[in-house]
């Protein structure tokens, strides 16, 4: 699971392909390694890899949110709730980023 993650560059490529697989119908699924080599299956799989990959992403910008907003207060600057801010910021930044490259 450590290797299915998103990054300021997107989803990782094992993200992608577990999307990929996810998103075969029995057909294609016969010839899932295919996607191993960055063949793309079909118009279709690839609309529902998509898709996959933004109701899996929404789950976790709401999750996102909800954190944000546990911080009502301001916060100074040298406390380890300004430190735990700005990492769900990042983690922020990097769901909203990973969203854009899959709409």
């Amino acid at each position: 699971m450590r290797q299915l993650v998103c990054s300021m560059e997107g989803m990782s490529w094992n993200l992608l392909l577990v999307t990929r697989i996810l998103a075969m119908n029995w057909t294609e699924l016969e010839q899932w390694k295919l996607v191993l080599t960055g063949f793309a299956m079909s118009d279709r799989n690839n609309t529902l890899s998509r898709q996959i990959a933004r109701a899996f992403l929404t789950k976790y910008i709401k999750q996102n949110q909800d954190l944000i907003t546990k911080f009502d207060t301001p916060l100074s600057p040298n406390t380890v709730e300004s430190m735990v801010f700005s990492i769900v910021q990042t983690e922020r930044n990097i769901l909203q980023l990973t969203w854009t490259s899959v709409t």
